[in-house]
């Protein structure tokens, strides 16, 4: 079947209307036609294969790393005095052992983990001892293709992907944590797949996830308000799927500030489903288990958490303070000034940056982290797993900034290790420095929060209102709105000339016909005001810029840097929208047109005493736009 994108390459049809010599070779063009659309398509082919095959192949990879660290685990264990397992995945075993043997998780010392850590480490008793490190090595990999899976749902491009992918498969905190045997891969397996049920609409599923996930690790609890605050009725409506924003659209910054509005509904269905459900599964699960094991389970698993203080050496900037005062009871006063910085900052960032919540979520885990009263190494695995949600968003370069932040984080944290190695090892007196050292690591996080604060891109997560955008007259910034175009739209005001725009398209317009319905008006470019002029000669200079990538039949990619949008030739449509809202092909859509060697022919303006026409023409298909002007005193 002939490509209807492939229709601009009609050279017969072109022929006729005297847009070719007519010495050209039909024929052979059409040969050529044949040839060219048979390469487009095996490249298309091939392009999706390469893509999957780079998936599947880090997927592979990232799997044998990780059964190569078991394995090597265990021979580290048997022939090292420094042993590779992690000293939890000690006391997870010797709990499930217990439970194997038909007595209390607790009997354990030190084990303060909810009873369903244990119960799913049984098989260490039975099949191998390392089969809970295999099970957290397995989660670890979901991660990865939850992080893709979620970042797909938001149009990310492939290659993107990819990326963030890597971040997360081959960061030496996070590979080595499941392999060493840290029950953190599952916590953050199920943190994602509550988001993805989130994006997806089935809050029933995510709400139960959510309740079990809370259950087993407390600190998820943090990302209950921002849940709330999204699932607004308008988003989340009976059999249908909240509309999902593009990951390339730009939100103004208006939209940036939350705050309580008379349409705020806090017993909305939504809401009242999502807060039931969770909280049912939370206490179904902590009834259960108090009723096996009674108050020991309460204190272990959940109370010691909220109340927890540890005297020993530890990332916190509290521990020093703590170490010196461990004997005695702290004060009302002394724990809420520990309490109430940490609240603060959480209620801040959630107001700020709720609808884009991936992202919130991400600065909300940096925070809780940083301002905790105990910080060990595995609670960097809680925001890690986030951290490659928001990469396409960051305006962050990796060179320099990024390598400033990276080298900065890691830096301070080998600072902190160097002064805990002398007081642990080599017995020195260095209570004062490993503070100090605390205290520049907390500034390293603060700064580092606000440095990928200041270069986020806002976007929510759902499209949240169908208002009008805000749109530059030169660059596509438009916003996939699932098919819902406005029909009005307002250019920057830093425009003296222009003011509303009513679009016409009719792509059947014949350009012999169009000169008479003009009238009176007369072509003459040269007298359109400077900065339009200038505008569209930016317009097609950026159109060269966009590389072109087949996606198959009449679909495109165009990309500039990590920027891509998607263009249906067949539809006359693109991702920027901007196409089926102004009616004429937007800088991505004549890009395309170009790739397949069909140039747009002309742009024409036309000036009338109460406006302009813009008449942009490839091949046979004309399409107008009037625009009225309003010149401001």
């Amino acid at each position: 079947m002939r490509s209807s994108a492939l229709k601009f390459l009609d050279f017969s049809e072109l022929q006729d209307q005297g847009c070719y010599d007519k010495e050209i070779n039909v024929t052979t063009l059409h040969d050529s036609l044949k040839w060219v659309r048979f390469v487009i398509n095996l490249y298309t082919q091939l392009e999706g294969s390469m893509k999957a095959l780079n998936f599947r192949s880090l997927i592979i990879f990232s799997a044998f790393l990780r059964v190569f660290l078991i394995v090597y685990g265990e021979w580290q264990d048997t022939h090292m005095e420094v042993r590779y397992t992690d000293v939890d995945y000690l006391v997870f075993s010797d709990a499930a052992a217990l439970i194997v043997s038909g007595k209390s998780p607790y009997k354990r010392s030190t084990y303060r983990y909810s009873p369903l850590i244990a119960f799913i480490l049984t098989p260490n008793s039975f099949i191998h001892q390392s089969w809970g490190k295999f099970l957290f090595a397995a989660s670890d990999l979901l991660v990865g293709y939850f992080i893709r899976k979620i970042l797909k749902l938001r149009g990310v491009p492939e290659n993107l992907c990819i990326y963030s992918v890597i971040v997360w498969l081959f960061n030496p905190f996070t590979f080595t944590i499941g392999t060493r045997g840290n029950c953190e891969p599952i916590v953050c397996a199920i943190i994602l797949w509550v988001i993805i049920c989130l994006m997806k609409g089935n809050l029933f599923q995510g709400a139960i996830w959510y309740g079990l996930v809370v259950h087993m690790r407390i600190y998820p609890i943090i990302y209950a308000l921002p849940i709330l605050i999204i699932l607004d009725p308008s988003l989340f409506k009976p059999n249908k799927k909240p509309i999902i924003t593009n990951w390339n659209s730009k939100h103004p910054k208006t939209h940036l500030t939350l705050g309580p509005t008379k349409s705020f509904n806090l017993f909305s269905r939504s809401r009242i489903l999502f807060s039931l459900t969770s909280a049912s599964v939370f206490f179904l699960f902590t009834g259960i288990f108090f009723y096996l094991y009674e108050w020991e389970f309460l204190h272990e698993a959940l109370l010691y958490h909220l109340t927890r203080t540890d005297p020993r050496h530890n990332f916190s900037i509290y521990f020093y303070h703590i170490y010196l005062n461990y004997e005695r009871q702290f004060s009302v006063l002394e724990k809420l000034v520990s309490f109430l910085p940490q609240l603060m900052v959480q209620l801040l960032l959630v107001f700020r940056f709720a609808h884009d919540f991936s992202f919130c979520f991400f600065v909300q885990t940096v925070a809780f982290v940083a301002f905790n009263k105990v910080i060990t190494a595995q609670y960097f695995v809680w925001f890690f797993c986030l951290l490659p949600l928001i990469l396409p968003w960051t305006k962050m370069k990796l060179k320099w900034e990024g390598v400033f932040c990276i080298s900065f984080w890691i830096g301070a944290q080998l600072h902190w290790l160097f002064w805990g190695y002398m007081l642990e090892f080599k017995g020195k007196q260095v209570f004062l420095q490993l503070w100090a050292a605390s205290l520049l690591f907390f500034a390293a996080n603060t700064y580092v929060m606000i440095t990928i604060i200041l270069r986020h891109t806002y976007s929510p997560v759902f499209n949240l209102s169908q208002k009008t955008k805000s749109i530059d007259g030169m660059v596509d910034d438009g916003d996939n709105l699932g098919g819902q175009q406005n029909e009005h739209a307002h250019l920057d005001e830093d425009d003296e000339d222009v003011g509303v725009e009513y679009m016409v398209h009719d792509p059947n317009v014949d350009w012999k016909e169009m000169r008479p319905r003009l009238g009176d008006c007369y072509e003459s470019p040269a007298q359109l005001r400077p900065n339009i002029q200038l505008k569209i000669e930016e317009f097609r200079k950026y159109m060269r810029l966009w590389t072109v990538v087949p996606s198959g039949g009449d679909v495109f990619e165009t990309r500039y840097g990590y920027i891509g949008y998607k263009v249906d030739l067949a539809t006359h449509t693109c991702t920027c929208n901007l196409w089926k809202l102004f009616g004429i092909p937007c800088v991505h859509g004549q890009a395309a047109i170009n790739f397949i060697h069909k140039r747009s022919n002309s742009v024409h303006f036309f000036l009338v005493p109460q406006g302009q026409i813009c008449c942009n023409i490839y091949g046979e298909h004309t399409t107008c736009r009037w625009k009225q002007l309003v010149v401001k005193g």
